[in-house]
């Protein structure tokens, strides 16, 4: 069974502590974790840039397919039982639309204080 790869932000203790919880939800060993900051190398395996990685968080799903933002997350919540419906709902163009909108203005929030804290 091909695994779904989720990149993440090592370094942020909010990304650490939500990617702690879903490897704890993750029994089935479906999903492949990479820390980005210790692993940048796999990045350009799948073409994907540094910062836009520590932007948004990128996964590979079991078909090969970049998912960015909340398309990442819909898929990881889609592999866990009571968060699929959540996956279902976030999936509606509207309120996908939505969680776009607020997940960019957040991710784009957090990065300007990691360029501010550190050497990116």
């Amino acid at each position: 069974m091909k695994k779904i790869t989720v990149f993440y932000d090592g370094n942020c203790n909010l990304c650490n502590s939500e990617i702690k919880f879903y490897k704890k939800l993750d029994l089935k060993k479906t999903f492949k974790w990479v820390d980005i900051n210790s692993k940048v190398d796999v990045l350009s395996n799948y073409n994907i840039d540094f910062e836009d990685s520590l932007m948004y968080l990128h996964a590979i799903d079991k078909n090969g397919d970049k998912k960015i933002g909340v398309d990442a997350f819909i898929i990881i919540w889609n592999e866990f039982k009571y968060f699929k419906i959540l996956s279902s709902i976030v999936s509606i163009t509207p309120f996908k639309k939505f969680s776009n909108i607020i997940y960019n203005f957040w991710a784009r929030r957090r990065f300007k204080k990691i360029k501010k804290s550190c050497n990116v």
